[in-house]
């Protein structure tokens, strides 16, 4: 739970941000002045996407809970509590060939997901048999972490919407 409220607070918190920016910037030089209401409004959600951490830091939470899943998984750890919200990173279906309706939408944004999330985790494996520690390893490939996580959030968001 607290890895998909963590991802879904930093997208969230920017994407508001990003558009009451969008709606600040449209107003031209109106859009600056606090007579329009939009300048207060972005003040907040500009400062929302650091209350409760860096939005970076709050991503790099839900990335790490992926790669924990998808080694435990690697491992052969049977007694692993497979959440619905990430039981596909485990699936070996196919991504779908046409695209037709909603739900091959979704199919191909977890066939995205599945894929970098795996990807970055075979290549923080291999990055452990160097002689970097495993804060340093972390550090260095901390934009794919936030990459993949925005990714298994945006599939998180499509698929709730989806299901309903």
């Amino acid at each position: 739970l607290h890895a998909v409220s963590s991802g879904l607070k930093a997208y969230s918190s920017g994407i508001a941000e990003r558009f009451s920016q969008i709606c600040r910037v449209a107003c031209g030089g109106h859009g600056y002045l606090i007579a329009s209401g939009i300048k207060p409004v972005n003040n907040m959600l500009d400062a929302g996407c650091t209350y409760e951490g860096d939005n970076a830091v709050l991503f790099q939470q839900t990335a790490r809970f992926l790669i924990k899943a998808i080694q435990k998984d690697d491992d052969g750890d049977d007694e692993m509590n497979i959440g619905s919200s990430i039981a596909y990173l485990f699936s070996a279906k196919p991504a779908p060939a046409t695209i037709v309706d909603l739900d091959d939408y979704c199919r191909l944004f977890e066939c995205r997901s599945q894929m970098l999330v795996k990807s970055i985790s075979n290549r923080l494996m291999e990055s452990s048999s160097s002689s970097s520690t495993p804060h340093d390893i972390f550090l260095k490939n901390s934009i794919e972490l936030v990459h993949v996580a925005k990714s298994y959030i945006e599939t998180f968001v499509l698929r709730a919407l989806y299901d309903g």
